[in-house]
């Protein structure tokens, strides 16, 4: 790869994938914390999975039901997020080609 390059500043779309993936994985380590506490928990009682996980039967636990639900809708929406973000960028990479074939010279996607 040309060491130009690996000097370019990355784009503002660029940085909102990196920080919308750290979300992400930030909130699939509550989601495996609160998975093991609650596995944990559910062993330990002997409850089936459809009556240990469900919040209206377990009050006991269900604020981590709930937040394990919630880290899982979050998960989902990072994700959709993540994939304009991607669109978007092929977007902008694909016109950066289309413009460098016009006017002859090398595309910066061409380089790498």
């Amino acid at each position: 790869m040309n060491e130009s390059l690996l000097a370019k500043p990355m784009s503002d779309r660029s940085v909102d994938l990196i920080q919308t993936m750290q979300v992400y994985f930030a909130f699939k380590g509550e989601m495996k914390r609160l998975k093991d506490v609650l596995e944990h928990e559910r062993q330990v009682c002997g409850e089936t999975i459809a009556t240990f996980y469900d919040a209206r039967r377990n009050v006991s636990f269900a604020f981590e039901i709930t937040r394990f639900a919630e880290c899982r809708k979050q998960m989902d929406r990072l994700l959709i997020e993540a994939e304009e973000t991607i669109e978007d960028l092929n977007a902008a990479s694909d016109m950066v080609a289309n413009t460098s074939s016009e006017t002859g010279r090398p595309s910066w996607a061409s380089l790498t």
